[in-house]
């Protein structure tokens, strides 16, 4: 399966976001220590916004947060890469053929991978990274 850039940015930045345990996160932070443009970034959080992700406080000493530490993978990609799981269209015109794909390879296909994204969470994500690089990572505010 190939992400998209901008699936792959938004969970670089949530993940980036849950490591660093700060209530509150500037576009202009995350860009800065992920080396991503913040206005690719702004099209990205409109997008995790809308999905009830995150959410933002205005003004000076605002910025983005998470909205649950129980989001997993599958909440964020069907915010930033629906098009994943759109429904398979019939191969052929034959009847048969496309029932059977459909009952017994597309839908548990699509049952599999959702199960295994929803089992994904990104505070699990966030701790695998933390334990791994140990005090490697170190983010001054």
């Amino acid at each position: 399966m190939k992400l998209s850039a901008r699936t792959r940015y938004g969970i670089a930045a949530l993940t980036y976001m849950h490591i660093n345990d700060q209530e509150l996160t500037t576009l202009v932070n995350i860009a800065k220590h992920l080396n991503i443009s913040k206005i690719y970034l702004e099209q990205v959080f409109s997008s995790l916004k809308q999905a009830n992700l995150v959410d933002a406080v205005k003004g000076p000493a605002g910025g983005y947060y998470l909205k649950s530490n129980n989001c997993n993978m599958l909440n964020i990609l069907l915010a930033l890469e629906p098009s994943l799981f759109e429904k398979t269209p019939p191969s052929t015109d034959d009847d048969v053929i496309n029932r059977v794909l459909c009952t017994h390879l597309y839908t548990p296909l699509d049952q599999s991978i959702r199960e295994r994204l929803e089992a994904i969470r990104l505070k699990d994500i966030a701790e695998i990274i933390k334990s791994e690089s140990g005090d490697a990572i170190m983010y001054y505010i």
